[in-house]
């Protein structure tokens, strides 16, 4: 297989930034000794051996976390909390969202009967499939589109040297945003209100097969996260050996 050297640079970045102990320029720095380090190397060794010992030679990621944690032993927290909160802003931007699309769906797949009891699982699991949509959109950005945490740090990292012009514009931004999101939110919440159960009816979920599937959904989810997980734990394990 051939070497893919920007493939390579994103993984040793997204390695070295993933461990929160050093801010996107200083990474900066880094890739551009790395770099100077490679060229004298080429004269020598293939391209991908030149760039696995430069990046060798300025310092595994592990050994350059801790050479910074010594200047600053707090900074690893700091990111790590930026980005727990970011976590946080983003669900509750995003999540609404999809949550009233997915009512919405609900409410016009319910005008067709055949799809009565997809539409009342669809509306029953809303709140979940909502959070799954938007971690799979942030996936699909990740892997298809080539976006890393690189992008969202120069993104902080500009707001942080901003002006309070560009910071109230931001602000008034997400404001309007959360307006809206809350009116699409009753629409969809008030359409698919009558798709569970109608007045007089018994709930379309408790019918034969769907009541069934709803049960066996709710056993089954539990441990399809929890392989989930597990496959993550195993992607990174092997993302470790081939640093090392």
């Amino acid at each position: 297989m051939s070497f893919d050297r920007d493939a390579a640079v994103r993984d040793w970045r997204t390695s070295i930034l993933s461990r929160g102990g050093l801010t996107v320029s200083e990474v900066d720095e880094l890739q551009d000794h790395l770099e100077h380090i490679e060229v004298v190397l080429l004269e020598d060794l293939r391209p991908e051996e030149a760039f696995w010992l430069a990046a060798h030679r300025v310092g595994t990621p592990d050994a350059l976390t801790r050479e910074f944690s010594k200047v600053r032993p707090n900074m690893g927290w700091a990111v790590r909390a930026q980005w727990a909160l970011l976590g946080l802003v983003g669900y509750m931007l995003l999540v609404p969202v999809a949550r009233a699309l997915l009512y919405l769906l609900a409410a016009g797949l319910s005008q067709s009967r055949s799809l009565l009891g997809v539409a009342a699982l669809v509306r029953l699991y809303a709140p979940l499939l909502a959070i799954l949509v938007v971690i799979s959109g942030l996936a699909f950005l990740v892997r298809r589109l080539g976006v890393s945490p690189t992008v969202f740090d120069r993104v902080m990292g500009a707001l942080g040297s901003s002006v309070w012009l560009g910071r109230a514009v931001i602000a008034v931004g997400v404001l309007v945003w959360q307006v809206a999101v809350a009116h699409l939110y009753r629409l969809g919440a008030s359409l698919a209100a009558k798709v569970v159960a109608a007045p007089g009816e018994p709930a379309l979920i408790q019918s034969g097969f769907w009541y069934g599937l709803n049960t066996a959904l709710d056993v089954v989810l539990p441990m399809l996260l929890l392989v989930e997980v597990i496959a993550i734990q195993r992607r990174l394990n092997g993302s470790r050996l081939r640093q090392y």
